[in-house]
């Protein structure tokens, strides 16, 4: 992948499915709902945002079409969402935590990147 531009949607999203898979895995993948929480959760964003359900689908749609994320359909009567940014991309998993930490959490200092 050359060159990757997300909108400020489209990255919330996926920085959300990257960061839950590793907090929270019992709950991953996600539904658009849950998505949808994530992205608009008050702590540990910036900016906070305010997404509705259209928003998010949107997005993981978008997202879809870039082979960024993936609808995972096994043994739910809802729709579940995973990523496969680290699998597209081939980042080291320090670069996708840097990454992920910037695109939820905004412009950080050297510190607040190493923890």
């Amino acid at each position: 992948m050359s060159s990757l531009q997300l909108n400020e949607t489209q990255a919330r999203v996926l920085a959300c499915l990257v960061e839950k898979a590793v907090t929270t895995p019992a709950y991953y993948p996600m539904t658009v709902n849950g998505v949808m929480a994530a992205a608009n959760q008050k702590s540990n964003r910036a900016p906070v945002m305010q997404l509705r359900e259209a928003d998010v689908g949107g997005a993981l749609a978008d997202l879809e079409g870039m082979k960024l994320v993936a609808r995972d359909e096994s043994g739910s009567r809802a729709i579940k969402w995973r990523h496969r940014f680290e699998h597209e991309t081939l980042l080291p998993k320090s670069v996708l935590a840097v990454l992920v930490a910037l695109m939820l959490r905004g412009p950080q200092t050297l510190a607040e990147l190493k923890s």
